[in-house]
Parts: C-alpha cells; structure tokens; sequence
C-alpha cells in the first residue's frame, strides 16, 4: 500500500521553494478541502506556490501577477502588487517581465 504524498512534496524546483518561501514570510495561507473533503484553514500556501509557478512559465507582467496572487479581485491588486514585484525581482534579478 503507497501512502499518500505530503504536500511539500509538491515543490520540487528550486523555483516552487524559493515561491514557498516568499510566499510563507509574506503570510500567505490557504483556506480548501484536501482530497478527502476535510476542510483547512491557515494552512501554507502550496497551491499558489505551483499556480504562480505554471503563471510564471508563461512570462507574466506585474499586472498579471498580482491579479492571480489576488485570485482576480482587482480590489485586491494594489495590495498585491508589492508581492508580484518581489516575485519578478527573484525571478528576472531586475524585477521586470522578460522581453
């Protein structure tokens, strides 16, 4: 019987954990149901660690970050602009989306 993968499992780059890691210190928490249906709360933020891992592959803008580090909510997105910019700084080393 093969037990079930632990969700740090998930990260597997050296991108995803660095993503991990900015997102923990900035206290990003997730809130859902695990496989089996049981609810979480406050839990670490795996799941927007993979998503902005797969947005990243395709080269976003700050704008474009920081509208899915805000799940769309464009009130949200001043807020989250500060993030999307560390992120592209860690990313691209100057902080800008790739030409």
């Amino acid at each position: 019987m093969q037990s079930k993968p632990k969700r740090e499992d998930l990260l597997v780059t050296p991108r995803q954990k660095a993503l991990f890691k900015i997102l923990s210190e900035s206290g990003a928490t997730e809130d859902g149901e695990d496989a089996d249906g049981r609810p979480f709360k406050d839990a670490p933020p795996y799941g927007m660690t993979v998503m902005l891992d797969m947005t990243l592959s395709s080269s976003p803008d700050e704008d474009e970050l920081a509208d899915v580090l805000c799940w769309g909510d464009s009130r949200s997105r001043e807020q989250a602009r500060p993030l999307a910019r560390k992120i592209l700084k860690l990313i691209h080393g100057d902080g800008s989306a790739p030409a």
